[in-house]
Protein backbone atom coordinates (compact mmCIF):
# COMPACT_ATOMS: atom_id res chain seq x y z
CA UNK A 1 0.00 0.00 0.00
CA UNK A 2 1.43 3.46 -0.82
CA UNK A 3 1.95 6.07 1.86
CA UNK A 4 -1.20 8.03 1.00
CA UNK A 5 -3.45 5.00 1.42
CA UNK A 6 -1.58 4.09 4.61
CA UNK A 7 -2.28 7.53 6.05
CA UNK A 8 -5.94 7.35 5.00
CA UNK A 9 -6.16 4.02 6.84
CA UNK A 10 -4.66 5.64 9.95
CA UNK A 11 -7.04 8.61 9.73
CA UNK A 12 -10.06 6.29 9.50
CA UNK A 13 -8.82 4.33 12.52
CA UNK A 14 -8.63 7.62 14.42
CA UNK A 15 -12.07 8.85 13.27
CA UNK A 16 -13.70 5.54 14.19
CA UNK A 17 -12.01 5.27 17.58
CA UNK A 18 -9.84 2.29 16.65
CA UNK A 19 -6.42 3.99 16.79
CA UNK A 20 -4.09 3.15 19.65
CA UNK A 21 -2.30 5.84 21.65
CA UNK A 22 0.91 5.33 19.68
CA UNK A 23 -0.99 5.47 16.37
CA UNK A 24 -2.64 8.72 17.43
CA UNK A 25 0.76 10.22 18.16
CA UNK A 26 2.05 9.11 14.76
CA UNK A 27 -0.98 10.77 13.14
CA UNK A 28 -0.55 14.02 15.09
CA UNK A 29 3.16 14.20 14.23
CA UNK A 30 2.37 13.54 10.54
CA UNK A 31 -0.24 16.33 10.51
CA UNK A 32 2.36 18.81 11.75
CA UNK A 33 4.76 18.04 8.89
CA UNK A 34 3.09 20.12 6.14
CA UNK A 35 -0.15 21.61 4.79
CA UNK A 36 -0.66 18.78 2.31
CA UNK A 37 -1.05 16.32 5.18
CA UNK A 38 -3.61 18.56 6.83
CA UNK A 39 -5.52 18.83 3.54
CA UNK A 40 -5.56 15.03 3.11
CA UNK A 41 -6.89 14.71 6.67
CA UNK A 42 -9.72 17.16 5.93
CA UNK A 43 -10.57 15.44 2.61
CA UNK A 44 -10.60 12.05 4.29
CA UNK A 45 -12.77 13.30 7.16
CA UNK A 46 -15.24 14.85 4.67
CA UNK A 47 -15.39 11.66 2.60
CA UNK A 48 -15.81 9.59 5.77
CA UNK A 49 -18.74 11.77 6.85
CA UNK A 50 -20.35 11.32 3.42
CA UNK A 51 -19.82 7.56 3.46
CA UNK A 52 -21.02 7.33 7.08
CA UNK A 53 -24.21 9.14 6.15
CA UNK A 54 -24.95 7.34 2.89
CA UNK A 55 -23.77 3.75 3.37
CA UNK A 56 -26.82 2.33 5.09
CA UNK A 57 -25.92 -0.79 7.13
CA UNK A 58 -29.36 -2.26 6.44
CA UNK A 59 -28.70 -2.49 2.71
CA UNK A 60 -28.63 -6.17 1.72
CA UNK A 61 -28.72 -5.83 -2.05
CA UNK A 62 -24.99 -5.08 -2.28
CA UNK A 63 -22.56 -8.01 -2.13
CA UNK A 64 -20.22 -6.44 0.42
CA UNK A 65 -17.84 -9.40 0.61
CA UNK A 66 -17.40 -9.54 -3.14
CA UNK A 67 -16.84 -5.80 -3.47
CA UNK A 68 -14.45 -5.81 -0.53
CA UNK A 69 -12.36 -8.62 -2.02
CA UNK A 70 -11.93 -6.58 -5.21
CA UNK A 71 -10.86 -3.50 -3.26
CA UNK A 72 -8.62 -5.56 -0.98
CA UNK A 73 -6.84 -7.10 -3.97
CA UNK A 74 -6.19 -3.70 -5.56
CA UNK A 75 -5.06 -1.96 -2.38
CA UNK A 76 -3.24 -4.83 -0.69
CA UNK A 77 -5.15 -4.49 2.57
CA UNK A 78 -5.11 -7.18 5.24
CA UNK A 79 -8.13 -9.45 5.51
CA UNK A 80 -8.44 -9.54 9.29
CA UNK A 81 -10.32 -6.60 10.79
CA UNK A 82 -12.71 -5.81 13.60
CA UNK A 83 -16.28 -4.50 13.13
CA UNK A 84 -16.81 -0.94 14.34
CA UNK A 85 -19.65 1.23 15.44
CA UNK A 86 -20.30 4.54 13.69
CA UNK A 87 -22.13 7.29 15.55
CA UNK A 88 -25.02 7.61 13.10
CA UNK A 89 -25.70 3.88 12.84
CA UNK A 90 -28.38 2.14 14.85
CA UNK A 91 -26.38 -1.08 15.11
CA UNK A 92 -22.92 -2.46 14.43
CA UNK A 93 -21.71 -1.52 10.96
CA UNK A 94 -21.22 -4.17 8.30
CA UNK A 95 -18.03 -2.34 7.37
CA UNK A 96 -14.77 -2.81 9.28
CA UNK A 97 -12.59 0.26 9.64
CA UNK A 98 -10.32 -1.16 6.92
CA UNK A 99 -13.24 -1.67 4.56
CA UNK A 100 -14.36 1.88 5.30
CA UNK A 101 -10.81 3.07 4.59
CA UNK A 102 -10.97 1.38 1.19
CA UNK A 103 -14.25 3.13 0.44
CA UNK A 104 -12.66 6.46 1.39
CA UNK A 105 -9.70 5.78 -0.89
CA UNK A 106 -12.19 5.30 -3.73
CA UNK A 107 -14.08 8.46 -2.79
CA UNK A 108 -10.91 10.53 -2.89
CA UNK A 109 -9.23 9.00 -5.94
CA UNK A 110 -12.08 7.81 -8.18
CA UNK A 111 -11.89 9.21 -11.71
CA UNK A 112 -14.29 12.04 -12.44
CA UNK A 113 -14.82 12.79 -8.80
CA UNK A 114 -18.35 11.38 -8.62
CA UNK A 115 -19.38 8.54 -6.34
CA UNK A 116 -22.84 6.95 -6.44
CA UNK A 117 -24.52 5.41 -3.39
CA UNK A 118 -27.54 3.44 -4.57
CA UNK A 119 -29.94 2.05 -2.03
CA UNK A 120 -33.44 0.60 -2.36
CA UNK A 121 -34.93 3.74 -0.81
CA UNK A 122 -32.64 6.50 -2.07
CA UNK A 123 -29.84 7.46 -4.43
CA UNK A 124 -27.01 9.81 -3.51
CA UNK A 125 -24.75 11.66 -5.94
CA UNK A 126 -21.50 12.95 -4.45
CA UNK A 127 -18.99 15.19 -6.25
CA UNK A 128 -15.68 14.54 -4.52
CA UNK A 129 -12.69 15.86 -6.46
CA UNK A 130 -14.32 17.81 -9.29
CA UNK A 131 -17.66 19.11 -10.52
CA UNK A 132 -19.95 16.48 -12.00
CA UNK A 133 -22.83 16.68 -14.47
CA UNK A 134 -25.83 14.40 -13.94
CA UNK A 135 -29.25 13.76 -15.44
CA UNK A 136 -32.06 12.97 -13.03
CA UNK A 137 -34.76 10.34 -13.82
CA UNK A 138 -37.18 13.00 -15.15
CA UNK A 139 -34.60 14.40 -17.58
CA UNK A 140 -33.64 17.41 -15.46
CA UNK A 141 -29.94 18.27 -15.50
CA UNK A 142 -27.86 19.06 -12.44
CA UNK A 143 -24.24 20.11 -12.06
CA UNK A 144 -22.77 19.44 -8.62
CA UNK A 145 -19.88 21.56 -7.41
CA UNK A 146 -16.88 19.87 -5.79
CA UNK A 147 -17.58 18.55 -2.25
CA UNK A 148 -21.36 18.70 -2.81
CA UNK A 149 -23.98 15.95 -2.65
CA UNK A 150 -27.58 15.39 -3.68
CA UNK A 151 -30.10 12.78 -2.55
CA UNK A 152 -33.40 11.68 -4.06
CA UNK A 153 -35.69 8.78 -3.17
CA UNK A 154 -37.29 6.01 -5.23
CA UNK A 155 -40.49 8.11 -5.31
CA UNK A 156 -38.75 10.77 -7.40
CA UNK A 157 -40.77 11.51 -10.57
CA UNK A 158 -43.50 9.12 -9.45
CA UNK A 159 -45.34 11.01 -6.75
CA UNK A 160 -43.16 14.15 -6.78
CA UNK A 161 -39.73 15.49 -7.75
CA UNK A 162 -37.88 16.31 -4.54
CA UNK A 163 -34.12 16.37 -3.89
CA UNK A 164 -31.98 17.26 -0.87
CA UNK A 165 -28.80 19.24 -1.48
CA UNK A 166 -25.66 19.74 0.57
CA UNK A 167 -23.17 22.17 -0.92
CA UNK A 168 -23.75 23.90 -4.26
CA UNK A 169 -25.47 22.89 -7.50
CA UNK A 170 -26.88 24.33 -10.70
CA UNK A 171 -30.26 23.02 -11.87
CA UNK A 172 -31.88 22.94 -15.31
CA UNK A 173 -35.33 21.61 -14.51
CA UNK A 174 -37.43 19.89 -17.15
CA UNK A 175 -40.93 21.45 -17.16
CA UNK A 176 -43.73 19.34 -15.68
CA UNK A 177 -46.81 21.19 -14.40
CA UNK A 178 -48.12 18.07 -12.66
CA UNK A 179 -44.97 17.51 -10.58
CA UNK A 180 -43.28 20.59 -9.11
CA UNK A 181 -39.52 20.29 -8.63
CA UNK A 182 -38.50 20.80 -4.99
CA UNK A 183 -35.01 21.36 -3.57
CA UNK A 184 -34.40 21.18 0.16
CA UNK A 185 -31.12 22.87 1.13
CA UNK A 186 -30.48 23.58 4.77
CA UNK A 187 -33.33 25.75 6.00
CA UNK A 188 -34.46 26.78 2.53
CA UNK A 189 -36.95 25.04 0.24
CA UNK A 190 -37.09 25.92 -3.47
CA UNK A 191 -40.14 25.05 -5.57
CA UNK A 192 -40.27 25.39 -9.38
CA UNK A 193 -42.09 24.00 -12.40
CA UNK A 194 -39.31 24.38 -14.95
CA UNK A 195 -36.40 26.83 -14.88
CA UNK A 196 -32.65 27.24 -14.34
CA UNK A 197 -31.20 28.32 -11.01
CA UNK A 198 -28.36 27.92 -8.54
CA UNK A 199 -28.63 26.79 -4.93
CA UNK A 200 -25.70 27.35 -2.58
CA UNK A 201 -25.95 25.82 0.88
CA UNK A 202 -22.94 27.61 2.37
CA UNK A 203 -22.28 26.21 5.84
CA UNK A 204 -19.02 28.19 6.18
CA UNK A 205 -20.91 31.50 5.85
CA UNK A 206 -23.90 30.13 7.75
CA UNK A 207 -26.33 30.97 4.96
CA UNK A 208 -28.23 29.51 2.02
CA UNK A 209 -28.43 31.35 -1.31
CA UNK A 210 -30.66 30.91 -4.37
CA UNK A 211 -29.92 32.70 -7.67
CA UNK A 212 -32.34 32.48 -10.61
CA UNK A 213 -30.87 32.37 -14.10
CA UNK A 214 -34.14 31.99 -16.04
CA UNK A 215 -37.84 31.59 -15.27
CA UNK A 216 -39.23 32.04 -11.76
CA UNK A 217 -39.00 30.14 -8.50
CA UNK A 218 -40.70 30.11 -5.13
CA UNK A 219 -38.35 30.16 -2.14
CA UNK A 220 -39.48 29.74 1.45
CA UNK A 221 -38.10 29.18 4.91
CA UNK A 222 -38.52 25.49 5.66
CA UNK A 223 -39.27 26.26 9.33
CA UNK A 224 -41.69 29.09 8.49
CA UNK A 225 -43.47 28.69 5.16
CA UNK A 226 -45.13 32.10 5.49
CA UNK A 227 -41.65 33.60 5.06
CA UNK A 228 -41.50 33.19 1.28
CA UNK A 229 -40.37 34.99 -1.86
CA UNK A 230 -40.93 34.71 -5.60
CA UNK A 231 -37.73 35.22 -7.58
CA UNK A 232 -37.41 36.15 -11.25
CA UNK A 233 -34.39 35.89 -13.53
CA UNK A 234 -31.51 38.00 -12.22
CA UNK A 235 -32.74 37.95 -8.63
CA UNK A 236 -31.48 36.12 -5.58
CA UNK A 237 -32.62 35.19 -2.09
CA UNK A 238 -30.41 34.71 0.95
CA UNK A 239 -31.41 33.04 4.20
CA UNK A 240 -29.23 33.82 7.19
CA UNK A 241 -29.26 30.77 9.47
CA UNK A 242 -28.85 32.97 12.55
CA UNK A 243 -31.62 35.52 11.90
CA UNK A 244 -33.80 32.95 10.05
CA UNK A 245 -34.94 35.72 7.67
CA UNK A 246 -35.16 35.60 3.87
CA UNK A 247 -33.83 38.60 1.97
CA UNK A 248 -34.35 39.36 -1.72
CA UNK A 249 -31.98 41.35 -3.93
CA UNK A 250 -30.66 41.77 -7.46
CA UNK A 251 -27.83 39.39 -8.26
CA UNK A 252 -24.76 41.58 -8.77
CA UNK A 253 -22.30 38.68 -9.04
CA UNK A 254 -21.73 38.05 -12.75
CA UNK A 255 -19.35 35.20 -11.86
CA UNK A 256 -21.79 33.12 -9.81
CA UNK A 257 -21.50 30.25 -12.29
CA UNK A 258 -17.76 30.53 -12.97
CA UNK A 259 -17.07 27.22 -11.16
CA UNK A 260 -19.28 25.57 -13.82
CA UNK A 261 -18.40 27.56 -16.94
CA UNK A 262 -14.78 28.58 -16.16
CA UNK A 263 -15.70 32.01 -17.55
CA UNK A 264 -14.73 34.96 -15.36
CA UNK A 265 -15.27 38.69 -15.92
CA UNK A 266 -13.94 41.42 -13.65
CA UNK A 267 -14.70 45.10 -14.08
CA UNK A 268 -12.56 47.30 -11.84
CA UNK A 269 -12.67 44.54 -9.19
CA UNK A 270 -10.35 44.47 -6.19
CA UNK A 271 -7.65 41.81 -6.10
CA UNK A 272 -9.34 40.48 -2.97
CA UNK A 273 -12.54 39.85 -4.94
CA UNK A 274 -10.61 38.39 -7.87
CA UNK A 275 -8.71 35.94 -5.67
CA UNK A 276 -11.88 34.88 -3.82
CA UNK A 277 -13.64 34.18 -7.14
CA UNK A 278 -10.66 32.28 -8.57
CA UNK A 279 -10.53 30.11 -5.44
CA UNK A 280 -14.26 29.38 -5.81
CA UNK A 281 -13.83 28.58 -9.51
CA UNK A 282 -10.76 26.35 -9.37
CA UNK A 283 -11.08 25.03 -5.82
CA UNK A 284 -7.65 26.56 -5.20
CA UNK A 285 -6.04 28.04 -2.10
CA UNK A 286 -4.62 31.42 -3.14
CA UNK A 287 -3.95 34.05 -0.51
CA UNK A 288 -2.65 37.62 -0.61
CA UNK A 289 0.33 38.13 1.68
CA UNK A 290 0.66 41.92 1.50
CA UNK A 291 -2.16 44.25 2.53
CA UNK A 292 -1.06 46.77 -0.10
CA UNK A 293 -1.95 44.33 -2.87
CA UNK A 294 -5.54 43.92 -1.73
CA UNK A 295 -6.56 47.40 -2.93
CA UNK A 296 -5.29 46.77 -6.46
CA UNK A 297 -8.11 46.68 -9.02
CA UNK A 298 -8.36 44.78 -12.28
CA UNK A 299 -10.48 44.76 -15.41
CA UNK A 300 -9.88 41.42 -17.06
CA UNK A 301 -11.70 38.39 -18.50
CA UNK A 302 -10.88 34.68 -18.63
CA UNK A 303 -12.53 32.13 -20.91
CA UNK A 304 -12.07 28.49 -19.92
CA UNK A 305 -8.43 29.00 -19.04
CA UNK A 306 -6.37 26.86 -16.69
CA UNK A 307 -5.45 28.08 -13.23
CA UNK A 308 -1.81 28.29 -14.33
CA UNK A 309 -2.82 30.52 -17.24
CA UNK A 310 -4.92 32.75 -14.99
CA UNK A 311 -2.02 33.18 -12.55
CA UNK A 312 0.34 34.13 -15.38
CA UNK A 313 -2.08 36.87 -16.48
CA UNK A 314 -2.26 38.22 -12.93
CA UNK A 315 1.50 38.15 -12.67
CA UNK A 316 1.85 40.07 -15.94
CA UNK A 317 -0.89 42.57 -15.11
CA UNK A 318 0.14 43.45 -11.57
CA UNK A 319 3.61 43.75 -10.11
CA UNK A 320 3.31 40.61 -7.98
CA UNK A 321 5.31 37.52 -7.21
CA UNK A 322 3.62 34.12 -7.15
CA UNK A 323 5.03 31.49 -4.81
CA UNK A 324 3.61 27.97 -4.60
CA UNK A 325 3.82 26.39 -1.16
CA UNK A 326 2.38 22.91 -1.52
CA UNK A 327 -1.35 23.33 -2.14
CA UNK A 328 -1.21 27.01 -1.19
CA UNK A 329 -0.37 29.83 -3.59
CA UNK A 330 1.01 33.06 -2.16
CA UNK A 331 0.72 36.45 -3.87
CA UNK A 332 3.23 39.03 -2.69
CA UNK A 333 4.47 42.41 -3.89
CA UNK A 334 4.69 46.09 -3.08
CA UNK A 335 1.29 47.03 -4.43
CA UNK A 336 0.24 48.62 -7.70
CA UNK A 337 -0.88 51.72 -9.51
CA UNK A 338 -4.57 51.05 -10.11
CA UNK A 339 -4.56 53.19 -13.24
CA UNK A 340 -2.26 50.62 -14.84
CA UNK A 341 -4.54 47.67 -14.22
CA UNK A 342 -7.66 49.02 -15.95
Amino acid sequence: MDKTNSHIELIIKYLTGNASASEKQVLFDWLKENNENELLFKQTKKAWEIANENLDPDVTAIDIDDEWQKIEKNLGLAKESTPIKLNNYKRESKFSWMQMAAVIVLLITIGGGLFYFSQPSKTSLVAVNSISENKLPDGSDIVLKTHSSLIYTEKYNKEYRKVTLKGEAYFEVKPDKTKPFIVEAGKITVKVLGTTFLVKNNEDKNQVEVIVNSGRVLVYNTDNKSDSLVLLAGEKAVLNNETHKLNKAKNQNQNFLSWKTKMLNFDNASLTEVVETINETYNSNIFIKNEALKICTLTVSFNNQSLESVLKVLEATIDIKIIKKGKKIELSGKGCNNEQTK
